[in-house]
């Protein structure tokens, strides 16, 4: 839907994380003796070759269990890991 006198959105940082990341930013992660890079793209994630909407998602696929992305990854409080 268009804005009012035509005026187009901002580009928009990945989904659920505001301003925090740029899109091309890498985030790394040792979990269980292997490093995990992911990196934030327009509209999401790509970890090893596969695009997510959320960190969430990411964090899932590399633990095999529900966590907060941003928790796991460390950019947000304290990863209880």
């Amino acid at each position: 839907m268009p804005r009012p006198g035509g005026a187009s959105r901002p580009a928009r940082s990945p989904k659920g994380l505001g301003s925090t990341v740029a899109p091309g930013t890498v985030i790394t992660r040792d979990f269980r003796g292997v490093t995990h890079q992911v990196v934030a793209i327009d509209g999401g994630f790509q970890w090893q070759g596969r695009t997510f909407t959320t960190l969430s998602a990411v964090a899932f696929a590399v633990t095999g269990t529900k966590r907060s992305g941003q928790l796991f990854f460390g950019l947000k409080g304290k990863a209880g890991v």
